[in-house]
């Protein structure tokens, strides 16, 4: 009976076993689903909606061509010319003149220049009144220096200019004292100068000139010298003047700074 109980016990006991191995093999634990909430964002990037500014017409300035000035050039300067007058040994007019011409014609405006070869043949050591004549005559035109003198002076008595155009010939003229100098001197002017003579001026850059000459003269007698010559002689020394004055000052200056210098000098090694 004993080993009955032990082997209905046994089986029992073994029968146990297997169901718990049973259970524990056949039993999976519960599966447990997760639902994941996944929401799509749709990441196509939205383009802010932008109101176009009115379109605000440029309006051009209008092109502007600047017409350059168109300047006439100016002439070159006469050359200098020479001419001796003579009535048998006596050389009554010497004249050296470089001398051009600006000739209004209304709408025609001429630069003419009195050429050094210009010819002196009209010329006369015995003009009417006790006049002297110098005449000279170059294309198309001719200039006339009439000379006078009282009891002290010589000078020029009448200017004249004529000009052959396609109209006809035109006088300019100048009937004031010019170049006046005593007797027997010469007169002579080296800075530039203008004389009117009606529509026309005179530019003169160098004129030297004598008359009423004697036979012992081998040249142009003591110049009595322009108005503006004087003015241009006395502008040299005031110049000369003014820079030994500024150069003194300098000196003066610089003296007195490199003496106080000294002197601080002298301070501080005390």
């Amino acid at each position: 009976m004993g080993f009955i109980k032990s082997a209905v016990f046994g089986f029992v006991l073994l029968y146990a076993i297997g169901f718990v191995v049973s259970q524990e093999e056949t039993s999976e634990p519960p599966t447990t689903t997760s639902t994941i909430s996944t929401t799509l964002v749709d990441t196509t990037a939205v383009t802010p909606e932008t109101t176009a500014k009115p379109t605000i017409p440029t309006t051009e300035p209008p092109s502007t061509t600047t017409v350059p000035t168109t300047t006439t050039p100016k002439p070159p300067l006469p050359e200098v010319g020479t001419w001796n007058i003579t009535d048998g040994n006596v050389t009554c007019i010497r004249a050296e003149l470089q001398i051009g011409f600006n000739i209004n014609l209304g709408e025609e405006k001429i630069s003419l220049a009195l050429s050094p070869n210009a010819s002196a043949a009209g010329s006369d050591c015995n003009g009417s009144n006790g006049t002297q004549v110098l005449a000279l005559t170059g294309k198309n035109y001719g200039l006339t220096f009439i000379f006078a003198k009282d009891s002290s002076n010589v000078y020029v008595e009448h200017l004249v200019l004529t000009y052959g155009t396609s109209r006809g010939e035109e006088v300019f003229y100048n009937s004031s004292k010019l170049f006046q100098v005593k007797v027997g001197n010469s007169y002579q002017c080296k800075t530039e100068d203008a004389i009117l003579m009606g529509n026309t001026t005179m530019e003169i850059y160098h004129i030297h000139i004598q008359a009423f000459g004697t036979a012992e003269e081998n040249g142009f007698n003591t110049a009595e010298e322009c108005e503006l010559d004087d003015k241009v002689n006395d502008i040299i020394p005031i110049a000369v003047a003014c820079a030994l004055a500024a150069l003194i000052i300098v000196v003066l200056i610089a003296y007195l700074v490199g003496r106080r210098r000294s002197r601080q000098k002298g301070y501080t090694s005390v």
